[in-house]
């Protein structure tokens, strides 16, 4: 991995090194979805990170950033995987309950 900045010297980047704009803003400028080989395209050295950061850029560790993707696509494989159970036990709940049409059921006496 090589820092970004136009004119940096860093030609190797130790991943525990570098630094990232935030998922957003690199989703944003690549129009497709964040991956650690996108993140690892957009990755500055300290030195540059710190610059953009005076600039008023929002700069993350490389390796937190990468953490986070792996925790986000954990949680949507999970929820799928429930969203799956939970499309049938829908239907069948549906079909045992017919609608009301908004009235609530009164007992009679």
């Amino acid at each position: 991995m090589i820092c970004n900045f136009p004119s940096c010297t860093v030609l190797q980047l130790k991943s525990e090194e570098a630094w990232v704009p935030s998922i957003q803003a690199v989703c944003q400028a690549t129009g497709k979805p964040v991956t650690e080989e996108v993140l690892s395209d957009h990755a500055f050295c300290g030195r540059h990170a710190h610059a953009l950061r005076r600039q008023g850029g929002r700069m993350f560790s490389f390796t937190g950033t990468v953490n986070e993707l792996r925790r986000r696509h954990a949680d949507r494989a999970a929820t799928k995987g429930l969203l799956s159970l939970y499309a049938p036990m829908k239907a069948a709940l549906k079909a045992a309950d017919p609608p009301t049409g908004g009235k609530a059921k009164q007992a009679s006496a």
